[in-house]
């Protein structure tokens, strides 16, 4: 039987105990963590009143997975005036993620921008261009005081499609790439980052065989020059 359908019956039921034996089974049969266990998992801590254990399960699942609602749970329920420095630890524990992705969407919905500012500056290279709506999301959350960060998520996503010659994909490219042009006159002289010609240019370098993709992006409007050879 599903053990975390039985575990809910068993909570429902007041049977909080014999829910823990049946969740505890099964999360040693599992070989990565699992948020629907470890919910139920907390859910009939606090029905037995094991408030702590409950709280460390919160955290536990925060620091495995980044995950907002647990740590949002854990720091509701800190007592007055304790959560900040909790929140602050949390929020370094992120920046220093594994996957850079899921630290990325972390910052974006807590939020956290200038940390996600920092990550795509330093991370850019683990970010994967196929993560389409995830990376557009967080582009666009950038966008307005974190130019830089921005057109590397765009540029990212216009390499991703261009390199794998994902034709399906070339009306979201030239958009993206439109995008990172409206940035390019923001971008300061020490951004670290080349300028938007200069990343045109390499384009066509490597990608002007693509025609379909350049009609796409002539009917963009965006500047002719930058994209001459």
């Amino acid at each position: 039987m599903d053990a975390a359908h039985v575990a809910k019956r068993l909570i429902d039921a007041g049977r909080g105990q014999e829910a823990l034996a049946w969740l505890e089974k099964d999360r040693r049969k599992r070989d990565r963590f699992d948020l629907t266990i470890t919910d139920l998992r907390i859910a009939a801590l606090e029905a037995l009143h094991r408030e702590s254990e409950a709280q460390a399960l919160r955290w536990s699942a925060f620091e495995t997975t980044l995950s907002e609602s647990h740590l949002r749970a854990y720091l509701k329920r800190l007592p007055d005036f304790e959560d900040f420095p909790i929140e602050q630890r949390a929020l370094a524990l992120a920046a220093v993620f594994p996957s850079a992705m899921t630290a990325l969407m972390f910052q974006i919905e807590w939020p956290d921008l200038a940390s996600a500012d920092r990550l795509v500056r330093k991370r850019i290279a683990e970010l994967d261009g196929r993560e389409y709506v995830r990376l557009g999301k967080a582009a666009e959350t950038l966008v307005d005081k974190w130019p830089v960060s921005a057109t590397l998520l765009y540029r990212t996503l216009v390499r991703s499609v261009l390199e794998r010659g994902y034709s399906k994909a070339y009306g979201y490219a030239a958009r993206d790439l439109a995008s990172a042009s409206s940035l390019g006159s923001r971008l300061p002289a020490d951004s670290g980052i080349t300028s938007h010609a200069e990343f045109c240019a390499e384009l066509k370098a490597r990608h002007g065989r693509k025609y379909a993709f350049w009609q796409l992006v002539d009917e963009q409007r965006l500047p002719s020059d930058a994209f001459r050879t």
